[in-house]
């Protein structure tokens, strides 16, 4: 067989192509390094970067919300967490001994926590929580310490971890009006009350660090870099001063015990600012200890600020009006029978003692107030006509919301209710009063507070100040007038009509000793709308006023939904408004001024 031998010059060009196509490649690939190292180098290095490390936001320091005295009712404290990354612990003993100076801990408690991330064979533990709720003046300790070289390597796997907590020494009679915050997909932030209202001036601005991060982006302990620092929010003075809040939420919480009602609030106002001493809701729970499951929906009613039919309270706003545009006059008298036909409903006054089975008589404006005739105030309401009857309504500020800086401020309707069908007269009637008319406590006590304050309405006020975490004060917020609900000669004669409920009418169980008292009781019956009508045995109980009459410190209301026992607002609400009422005037130290008379015009057959 023969043998083929390939000629030398062959095999040397094969071996050189080769060769060249070798150095080709090699040509190529060192092309393609020095694209990707140097020309496109800037930008792999940062995306590199960008894959192992993450930005974290620093949050700033929520501002406090303070009462009116500098009294915190919702602050946020700053303890921090020690946590270690066990993988990265080069000598446990000698780490446990220096996480122990900084944490207070024995070495002997600390050790194990170091190690067990590592002996664990089914799931390594990647962080280990030492202790929480410590200073953060331990970061400095940890910072003195990582300055000796002999301790930088052992404490390179620990950190300092902030874990922000919002606390309400306010507790939980202030709750509704001050909120509470909880966790969103924005951070924390209010959820509801002023918390929320306010949330943009209370949380300041984060800042910005950056730090390296594992395979899992878990952040690797000791290598965060701060980028910018925190905005802190701005403290946040209210209005709320915190011993009338114990004193109304005393009052009421004995007004709950006796009558065991589905809810209740007061409000304390001065009239003559606008602010809010006071504002309480129950039921209530407590912003510290909120439960995670099986809330108390009635708990979470803000009802200071709950749309209502208020019934008898409503009739001052009616005769103020009434008088203001002239559609009756001081010697104009009302004859009532104890019902009236108005449509296809009849109207029924509410009739005790002596007036049982023949109405209330003839009366003039005090008298209908003193008595709360249903059938007088229907008769001024006629003469008035709806147009003026709105602009009234207008005028006291009950068609706006009521502009205190609180969540789910709703607006006063008219013509609402079982009634909306019924139009004209029929209608208007019924909202005389206080039916087929929707308003919040808040707002008509501001009517209550505007007759107190000569006839001028105020914006109810419970934001006084923005404050720096220093105290400097960075804004003020001044009382706002909001213009005259009627003539001032016409809000006197309502204002002595009001103080003569107190002396002769319904609203007697309201005065303190000693000191002149001006309010309205209101019994009003709840709607039940699946029957179209109103309620037998639900009524709310009201009592609205203001003391002393003539010279006005607060303006006061007491609202109860449901009572059980009695319904009528002179034995439910009352009795509270002359508690608060009486120690308020301690309090404030105002000497009492019974012993002057006020004259008023009581006409009665």
């Amino acid at each position: 067989m023969a043998i083929s031998i390939r000629p030398q010059n062959t095999i040397t060009w094969r071996l050189g192509a080769l060769s060249s196509l070798i150095a080709l490649l090699y040509g190529l690939l060192l092309i393609r390094l020095v694209y990707l190292q140097v020309v496109r180098g800037d930008y792999y290095r940062s995306e590199a970067l960008t894959m192992r490390s993450r930005e974290i936001p620093l949050p700033a320091r929520r501002g406090a919300i303070l009462d009116r005295e500098g009294k915190p009712l919702a602050v946020t404290t700053y303890p921090v967490a020690v946590v270690v990354d066990p993988e990265m612990i080069l000598d446990p003993p000698k780490t446990a001994s220096l996480v122990a100076k900084v944490t207070g801990l024995d070495a002997a408690e600390v050790l194990p926590k170091l190690v067990k991330g590592l002996t664990s064979q089914k799931k390594k533990i990647r962080y280990s929580l030492i202790r929480r709720g410590l200073s953060p003046a331990v970061e400095d300790t940890l910072e003195q310490l990582r300055q000796d070289a002999a301790n930088h390597d052992h404490l390179a796997a620990v950190a300092v971890v902030p874990e922000p907590k919002r606390s309400y020494p306010g507790g939980r009679t202030v709750v509704h009006a001050v909120g509470v915050t909880g966790e969103t997909k924005s951070g924390r932030e209010g959820l509801t009350g002023f918390e929320r209202q306010h949330n943009v001036q209370l949380a300041g601005s984060p800042g910005r660090m950056v730090a390296e991060v594992d395979d899992r982006r878990r952040v690797i302990a000791g290598t965060q870099q701060r980028l910018s620092d925190a905005k802190d929010g701005a403290d946040l003075r209210t209005t709320i001063d915190s011993y009338v809040q114990r004193i109304a939420s005393s009052a009421l919480a004995d007004c709950v015990k006796r009558f065991n009602p589905k809810g209740a609030t007061v409000i304390v106002v001065d009239p003559r600012t606008g602010d809010v001493l006071s504002m309480v809701s129950y039921p209530d729970y407590d912003p510290d200890n909120r439960p995670k499951r099986g809330w108390n929906p009635e708990s979470l009613r803000n009802r200071p600020l709950d749309l209502y039919e208020p019934g008898s309270t409503m009739k001052p706003v009616t005769v103020v009006t009434a008088l203001d545009q002239g559609a009756i006059s001081t010697t104009t008298t009302f004859t009532c029978p104890g019902y009236m036909q108005e449509g296809k409903r009849i109207i029924r006054c509410s009739l005790h003692g002596d007036d049982v089975g023949r109405g209330h008589g003839t009366q003039n404006y005090v008298g209908v107030l003193a008595k709360s005739c249903n059938i007088g105030t229907a008769m001024m309401a006629k003469r008035l006509g709806a147009a003026r009857w709105e602009a009234g309504f207008d005028r006291f500020g009950l068609h706006e919301p009521t502009g205190v800086g609180l969540p789910r401020d709703f607006r006063g309707r008219f013509g609402f209710g079982i009634d909306d069908h019924i139009k004209g007269t029929a209608q208007l009637t019924r909202a005389a009063f206080g039916q087929a008319v929707l308003v919040s406590p808040l707002s008509l006590l501001m009517c209550y507070a505007a007759i107190a304050n000569g006839g001028v309405r105020m914006q109810p006020r419970l934001l006084l100040a923005e404050q720096g975490s220093e105290g400097e004060v960075l804004r003020r917020f001044a009382p706002v007038e909001l213009g005259l609900v009627a003539k001032p000669k016409v809000v006197e004669m309502v204002r002595a009509a009001l103080e003569n409920v107190c002396i002769a009418g319904t609203g007697k169980s309201a005065k303190p000793i000693g000191y002149t008292t001006a309010g309205k009781t209101g019994s009003a019956q709840k709607v039940e709308h699946k029957a179209r009508g109103y309620s037998g045995d639900k009524y709310v109980s009201s009592f609205y006023g203001f003391v002393p009459a003539r010279s006005p410190r607060a303006a006061i209301c007491v609202v109860v939904d449901e009572p059980k026992g009695s319904h009528l607002g002179a034995v439910v609400a009352a009795p509270v408004f002359k508690k608060i009422a009486r120690q308020l005037m301690w309090y404030w130290k105002v000497s009492p001024d019974e012993s002057e008379k006020s004259p008023v015009h009581l006409v009665r057959s």
